[in-house]
């Protein structure tokens, strides 16, 4: 099953719904080091955007998978998180990632 993580917005691989975006290969592999292999559990919210549907995901300790991103190539989407994931942001990652315009 496809999951839009609920709250992050990070740069896409291109899927034919949208382009591939500079960053969007290494958002990815970065995810897949997450959960690959481990079981993962995701709450949806019963919301769909570009075929996907939303919610958010939590590793057996249950704790949100977003907070093991320290990678920087996701920033926090506001609108969807109420700002949940903005402390975890490296201090560079704005400038160095194309934010989408749903912000």
């Amino acid at each position: 099953m496809r999951i839009r993580l609920n709250g992050i917005d990070a740069e896409e691989v291109g899927h034919g719904f949208s382009e591939q975006e500079p960053n969007g290969a290494a958002a990815r592999a970065g995810m897949q080091v997450i959960v690959s292999g481990v079981p993962v559990r995701c709450a949806l919210n019963g919301e769909r955007t570009d075929d996907r549907m939303v919610g958010v995901g939590f590793n057996k300790a249950g704790e949100d998978i977003i907070a093991e991103r320290p990678d920087g190539l996701a920033l926090d989407c506001c609108r969807f998180s109420g700002g949940r994931y903005r402390s975890l942001e490296p201090a560079s990652a704005r400038a160095a990632l194309i934010e989408k315009p749903h912000r």
